[in-house]
């Protein structure tokens, strides 16, 4: 299990979490039902899909620290001088599948395969473009530094 992030030659892999919860989790607005008057099922949503977010802590070393840094630094410089696709850092998730109807939208996790489900879906682990939506936040714990992210999907991988 691991998340990597990669920006302008900087990248890193994460792979030691402080808990077992998978970070990636769906943007609001969910779907939702409503009741008409005569108890009539009403659908409502967004009509586009839904980004993620991924939200963790990880264990890190002071290199990783620096890197992290780096990363965070170089992306703020994008998104304040260059166009908003040119700050995109690349997340690749190793951590949890990403399911979905044939054909596969998103560009596959290097060394990994996708695998069928049933005769019409895919499961694979893929690559995300993110944004930084906080500062990572670091944390000394005696021997153990730790680092939480906030990371917003942007756009898709192809």
């Amino acid at each position: 299990m691991s998340l990597t992030l990669s920006l302008s030659g900087l990248s890193l892999k994460l792979t030691k979490f402080t808990d077992n919860k998978l970070p990636r989790a769906v943007i609001d607005p969910y779907a939702g039902l409503e009741y008409s008057i005569f108890g009539t099922p009403i659908g409502d949503g967004s009509l586009f899909e839904p980004k993620f977010v991924w939200a963790t802590t990880a264990f890190i070393d002071k290199d990783q620290e620096r890197l992290i840094g780096a990363i965070y630094a170089e992306f703020d410089r994008l998104r304040r001088t260059q166009p908003y696709q040119s700050a995109n850092i690349l997340l690749i998730d190793a951590n949890q599948e990403y399911q979905e109807k044939l054909p596969r939208t998103r560009a596959l996790a290097p060394d990994t395969t996708e695998q069928l489900v049933g005769a019409t879906h895919v499961s694979y682990f893929a690559q995300f473009y993110v944004w930084m939506v906080k500062p990572p936040e670091f944390v000394e714990n005696g021997i153990w530094r730790t680092v939480t992210l906030t990371l917003q999907e942007t756009n898709r991988v192809l």
